[in-house]
C-alpha cells in the first residue's frame, strides 16, 4: 500500500459462476499509518461479470401470482421477478459513502455498518 489505503485481492479460478478470475475492494485511508483513528475516504469495489443470471449468486428467481385489475380483474398471471439474497459476493459492491455532515448525525452502530 501506498499509505494513503489497501487493496484486498481475491483470486478465482475458472468457474462456472462469473467470468472474472479477479475481483477487488480498494479502501483509502488518507491517515493510515498515523497515530488517530483512521478515517475511510472512500471504497471503491468492483462489478462481477455474471454468466448469466442463473448463475448469479447475488439473486434469486421467485415465482409470484399476481391478481389482475381493472379490465383484467379475477384473472391471475405468474411473474418472475429477481430478488437480491445474502452472497458474500455483495461484499465486492462499493458502499455508499455518507458526506461529512452525514456522518456527524450517526450513531455508532450506522458507522460500523457502513465500515
Amino acid at each position: 500500500a501506498d499509505g494513503k489505503g489497501f487493496e484486498l485481492t481475491f483470486y478465482f479460478t475458472p468457474n462456472d459462476y462469473f467470468h472474472d478470475t479477479v475481483l477487488t475492494k480498494r479502501y483509502e485511508v488518507p491517515n493510515l499509518g498515523l497515530p488517530d483513528e483512521p478515517m475511510i475516504k472512500s471504497v471503491k469495489g468492483c462489478s462481477i461479470q455474471w454468466k448469466d443470471d442463473d448463475h448469479n449468486l447475488t439473486q434469486t428467481k421467485v415465482q409470484k401470482r399476481q391478481r389482475g385489475k381493472g379490465k383484467r380483474a379475477g384473472q391471475v398471471r405468474t411473474i418472475t421477478k429477481l430478488e437480491k439474497k445474502e452472497s458474500f459476493f455483495h461484499w465486492f459492491e462499493a458502499p455508499n459513502m455518507p458526506t461529512n455532515e452525514q456522518v456527524e448525525t450517526l450513531d455508532e452502530e450506522e458507522v460500523d455498518a457502513i465500515e
